[in-house]
């Protein structure tokens, strides 16, 4: 929106301001201004959501912070003064990876310092690098910093890096690989950087102005005359006000081009959140009061025995992200007991989906620290057990949205569904799973361009063709058997045939070798999978395929940053190696990003150039309290190759809940 009464937007801004409070993020989703950073990055276990309005941009950045020093986002952006040129009359899309990265935190005499990479992975239309120093006076906060980029304008001065190396002199003009590879060649590098600064003035608790130089450009390529777009700047300083709006916060500004910027973000922190609180139980006299008090803190009791002066309590849950959490409450619920004066040590073995993954031992009267309890004899003495009828039928109804997130077609497409989900339990480790959809909603059908690379076969990229299903009627989602086995708490099995998901069906198994305490786990899985007809029900495609993979993690125990490498094939055929790097919180919270190599070269995989994305763990509800956490994944681009099956249940993140420590 062009702006032809700029002070009548400035006394907007300005009224605005005095009711509504501040927000600081920038239109890469980091701290900053309009444009340029701070050197601030957000708490630990945060999430962000942001969308700007800039023309010719409209925006969507997701940023995850794992640590405090470190922000990583995504991007997807729609760029309406370009074509696409792929034979639609659609508009450009774009996307890409934006890194924030802390390295001094702010002292007394000292400023914070940053590091950043924006686009640092994707066509280079918004690639840069920055280094930005921010300091705190009063209501004011300063910063300032150098610019790398290919759209530099204004005020310049020579790369400094190009005394540590002439190399930094030169900076490709066109991305590596057709867009999407990590090109290190290019980062810094330039023969002109360009300064800086940002200069922000709380002037009442609830808001901030600020002013900035921007010293980058829109690229040549953004000025269209099929368009009539002319985005020429008419000098570098943008100005504005940082707001918030009870649940979202909100930033308008004017740019130096005469236009009004509008941002929209959304901030949360996981840090706080709690899958389950205590709750505080009465006096207990007998077993099955015991039983009861556990099962209204999510434990079931499955039995109780003793041996010698130590009582012994089976147990399972599926509801606290660690067995520490676990343990903790089972040994407070114990010491209201009456009878634990009898006992001096309580020993827990913990068990879930038929499987004894825990065995721990403690004080009973006066300790929550719990020791490994590596033999666990046969002959005690069988006080209290609880019998269930078998099998067990548990079937719900929800409403689910489903979404499918920048695709070519546009930004969002969902639908909502009625979904029912069927759990039938013929013992503990023999359970059958159901999933059966049914859309009230849907505008999947708007989904008409076809992908571009199917090579080496297509197990992936035809998505859109279930979708439309999925919107259209009934459809089957799952329809599998599992069988689950552990031997000596550090060998599990899972056994699975059936309708795995909506795209494949097969049989399988999966096998994992996970020592308690331990910090290094190894695991494989064989399958033999079909491809799923589009019609969602029982039929198949004329493909199918059987895969063996194999991996390694190890956890770093003072961060919880857990490294994963796989090796074997994939989906469609092909080979390769696929890296997790995640970090894991204690109440279950996870942020990771991953990146998968294989053998199909860089001209057949297409734009991309490999598999990348990121997977989260996050409370289901984040405008409310849940217990639930959801696991989400996306990539900037769905292809072939680099696909693995999804699992009902991965064993790997079962048994991880039981092994932090």
């Amino acid at each position: 929106m062009r702006v032809s009464h700029k002070r009548i937007y400035i006394i907007l801004i300005l009224l605005i301001s005095l009711i509504i409070r501040p927000n600081d993020i920038n239109s890469h989703g980091h701290y900053g201004g309009l444009t340029t950073p701070s050197a601030s990055t957000f708490k630990e276990s945060s999430l962000a959501l942001h969308f700007s309005r800039f023309e010719p941009d409209r925006k969507f950045v997701l940023t995850a912070s794992p640590f405090d020093w470190l922000d990583a986002s995504i991007f997807y952006v729609d760029i309406v003064s370009l074509d696409y040129n792929n034979g639609f009359d659609q508009t450009y899309k774009d996307k890409g990876f934006n890194l924030k990265i802390r390295l001094l935190e702010e002292r007394q005499n000292l400023p914070s310092i940053s590091i950043g990479l924006n686009d640092l992975a994707g066509t280079g239309i918004y690639s840069s690098e920055y280094i930005v120093a921010s300091k705190k006076y009063n209501k004011f906060e300063t910063s300032v910093g150098l610019m790398w980029s290919p759209n530099i304008s204004g005020k310049s001065i020579s790369n400094p890096f190009i005394s540590i190396n002439d190399s930094f002199r030169n900076r490709s003009l066109v991305p590596k690989d057709k867009g999407g590879s990590l090109d290190f060649n290019n980062y810094f590098s330039g023969e002109k950087v360009a300064p800086f600064f940002l200069v922000k003035y709380q002037a009442t608790p609830n808001a901030n102005f600020f002013i900035e130089y921007d010293p980058l450009n829109f690229p040549d390529q953004y000025n269209s005359e099929k368009y009539n777009w002319d985005l020429e700047r008419k000098n570098n300083i943008n100005y504005g006000v940082q707001i918030n709006m009870k649940q979202f916060d909100a930033s308008f500004a004017v740019v130096s081009n005469e236009q009004l910027m509008f941002n929209i973000s959304k901030k949360f922190n996981f840090s706080d959140y709690k899958a389950n609180s205590f709750i505080e139980t009465k006096k207990s006299a007998s077993f099955k009061e015991l039983q009861n008090n556990l099962a209204l803190n999510d434990i079931g009791l499955i039995e109780a025995s003793r041996k010698d002066a130590a009582l012994i309590l089976k147990v399972k849950q599926n509801s606290y992200p660690n067995q520490l959490e676990a343990n903790k409450n089972i040994q407070k619920i114990v010491q209201n007991h009456e009878f634990k004066n009898d006992y001096k040590t309580l020993i827990i073995r913990q068990y879930t989906l038929g499987m004894e993954v825990m065995g721990t031992e403690s004080n009973i009267k006066n300790g929550n620290h719990f020791e490994e309890k590596t033999s666990l004899t046969a002959s005690t003495e069988k006080l209290y057990e609880v019998t269930n009828d078998m099998p067990i039928l548990r079937s719900n109804n929800q409403i689910r949205i489903r979404t499918m997130l920048a695709s070519r077609e546009g930004f969002l497409f969902n639908g909502i569904l009625l979904e029912n989900d069927t759990e039938l339990i013929f013992s503990e480790n023999l359970i059958f799973l159901s999933n059966i959809k049914y859309p009230i909603f849907s505008n999947f059908d708007r989904l008409y361009i076809p992908p571009v690379d199917t090579y080496p076969n297509q197990v992936r990229s035809d998505v859109k063709e279930y979708l439309k299903k999925i919107g259209s009627g009934f459809s089957i989602g799952r329809f599998e058997i599992n069988y689950f086995k552990a031997f000596k708490r550090k060998h599990f099995f899972r056994l699975s045939a059936g309708l795995f998901e909506e795209m494949f069906s097969g049989a399988g198994i999966d096998y994992l070798y996970s020592r308690q305490y331990s910090n290094l786990v190894f695991g494989a899985q064989a399958y033999h999978v079909k491809k799923r007809d589009y019609n969602l029900y029982f039929s198949s495609l004329d493909y199918s395929n059987e895969f063996l993979r194999v991996f390694a993690e190890v956890t770093h125990p003072q961060t919880k940053i857990k490294l994963k490498l796989s090796y074997g094939e994939y989906l469609a055929g092909d080979i390769g190696t696929t890296l997790e790097i995640k970090r894991r919180f204690n109440n279950g919270v996870e942020f990771g990003v991953f990146a998968t190599n294989t053998d199909v070269p860089v001209e057949l995989f297409g734009e991309g150039s490999f598999d990348k994305g990121i997977k989260l763990k996050i409370p289901l509800n984040f405008f409310g309290k849940s217990k639930n956490l959801i696991s989400y994944e996306w990539r900037p681009l769905t292809k072939d190759p680099g696909q693995q099956l999804i699992r009902s249940v991965n064993i790997e993140d079962v048994i991880e809940r039981y092994r932090v420590r």
